[in-house]
């Protein structure tokens, strides 16, 4: 019920920012999705960027990292730059590939100007920019990361009263039959 609320609440600022906007009410449209792989974050980014008819514009970090020194920064203000020029929804999946802790001892000097970089990028983007960003593991997260998304939903897995209910409703039509399985 809080997560429905967190989503209805993002879609219906976003929808009114340039109100927000014009009234200096407007914070950050940055929504960070976490929870275990598979319980529909991406799914809910296409759908926030289908309630909002905007373009959604996906990047994994993960692919982003190089091996060459200073790339990476590089590769994630290039985001940024192209993010600013587009009117849409950037989601960026996978953060926790680069926006991880900056205390951790294990971690070299490139990997905390990567994080300040992604940062940089996130304070760099319009009032009216709309960023969504998900992650599989929210505890490995900087919390300047967290700071820059006002607005959170944590999935878990389906109990077990869900996943039947979605069973049924995957597997079988209206009259109790078997939906036809479709071939990949």
């Amino acid at each position: 019920e809080v997560e429905k609320n967190v989503f209805d609440t993002f879609v219906e600022d976003v929808s009114n920012s340039d109100r927000l906007i014009k009234y200096g009410l407007a914070g950050r449209f940055n929504l960070l999705l976490s929870g275990p792989p598979g319980t529909g974050k991406s799914l809910i980014a296409g759908h926030v960027a289908a309630q909002l008819n905007k373009p959604i514009y996906t990047v994994r970090l993960d692919s982003m990292i190089s091996s060459l020194l200073g790339d990476t920064a590089k590769n994630i203000r290039s985001v940024f730059d192209f993010s600013a020029r587009k009117k849409g929804v950037l989601f960026i999946d996978e953060v926790d590939a680069v926006a991880k802790l900056r205390d951790d001892k294990h971690e070299v000097g490139e990997l905390k100007r990567v994080v300040n970089t992604l940062i940089q990028g996130l304070d760099s983007l319009d009032d009216d920019s709309i960023v969504i960003a998900a992650t599989n593991h929210a505890g490995l997260l900087d919390p300047a990361i967290w700071r820059r998304f006002p607005y959170s939903i944590k999935f878990e897995y389906p109990d077990a009263d869900l996943r039947r209910v979605m069973w049924e409703h995957f597997l079988y039509d209206d009259h109790g039959e078997q939906k036809p399985l479709r071939s990949l």
